[in-house]
């Protein structure tokens, strides 16, 4: 194969990651009123680590890889001094799902979900690079 290919077998492949774990949180959302009320943004607000929390349970006793995983620092769009702000999500299946991002951008997609670690953390702003997996 060329690059050209191995590139566009791992976009495809990644699309294909993301197509089920999107499905897999539509179906979350259907049983889960807690967590399809953060498409609000204000029910949103200080709900991450609960809704992820919730999430992870549920996809691991559907027989899916799930962590609760965080990130700690200074996120770029809070006015905040604290070093020490926390933000949590779900991994599942190697894809990071972000139920509350609509706090802080209204227009986010619902829930966001992100490639990778670094994709999510480089989203949130200066936080430590590694994830910490609680």
């Amino acid at each position: 194969m060329t690059k050209k290919e191995n590139l566009r077998a791992a976009q495809r492949a990644r699309r294909t990651r993301e197509q089920a774990v999107r499905q897999l949180c539509k179906e979350y959302i259907g049983i889960s009123p807690e967590t399809a009320a953060c498409c609000i943004p204000s029910e949103a607000a200080k709900q991450c680590r609960v809704i992820s929390e919730m999430f992870v349970d549920w996809a691991q006793t559907e027989g899916h890889k799930a962590f609760l995983v965080g990130l700690v620092g200074r996120p770029r769009f809070l006015c905040i001094q604290d070093d020490k702000y926390e933000h949590f999500a779900a991994e599942i299946n190697g894809m990071i799902v972000d139920w509350t991002l609509r706090q802080f951008q209204p227009a986010a997609t619902f829930p966001t979900i992100y490639s990778s670690f670094a994709r999510w953390a480089a989203q949130w702003g200066d936080f430590e690079a590694e994830p910490q997996y609680l």
